[in-house]
């Protein structure tokens, strides 16, 4: 019901802030979306979990709350959202540190 808005919302996100998300599922009452690319890199990814949440809101017209996020191997994201209020949202991030 709500995946060609959601589709929508990331579009705009993604023109917006140079960023490559995109949706990977939706179930029930919550979906998934891959953050990629140099939004991942910055010492403010989260700040941008909350941007596109708020675009959400504003394209779907209902509450949208961060559940969790994991942060891949790749320094990429997945963040789950979801229509419910939950009390924390769940945290998983890895230091990853580059040496030339």
């Amino acid at each position: 019901m709500y995946k060609g808005l959601i589709e929508k919302a990331i579009e705009g996100f993604n023109l917006k802030f140079n960023s490559e998300c995109k949706l990977l599922g939706i179930r029930d009452k919550e979906f998934d979306i891959l953050f990629r690319g140099h939004i991942c890199f910055t010492c403010g990814a989260y700040d941008y979990f909350e941007d596109l949440r708020v675009i959400l809101e504003e394209r779907i017209g209902k509450k949208v709350y961060l559940k969790e996020y994991k942060q891949n191997e790749d320094g990429s994201y997945i963040v789950t959202y979801i229509f419910e209020r939950i009390e924390k949202p769940k945290r998983d991030i890895k230091i990853i540190f580059y040496d030339e």
